[in-house]
């Protein structure tokens, strides 16, 4: 198999798991620092409005940083 048939199938399930695995290492990362510089009491409550919108921050700087990687290489390999 050559690298060009398996770009594509690995490509799809990086868009498919990255954002997702990524978003939530970041919330952890951006959780501890703020328990270790606030306090537990500066952390959102889980699934409540402001969790809520700090998950979609960090969705969409995962799916950026994603996007921004595969741009790069795709203008590299030409």
């Amino acid at each position: 198999m050559n690298s060009a048939s398996l770009a594509f199938p690995l490509s799809l399930a990086g868009w498919f798991w990255l954002p997702n695995l990524v978003t939530r290492q970041l919330l952890t990362l951006y959780h501890q620092f703020l328990v270790s510089r606030y306090g537990s009491s500066a952390v959102p409550a889980r699934r409540g409005p402001a969790w809520q919108l700090q998950y979609r921050i960090a969705y969409a700087t995962a799916v950026l940083g994603y996007l921004t990687y595969n741009l790069i290489e795709a203008a590299r390999s030409t």
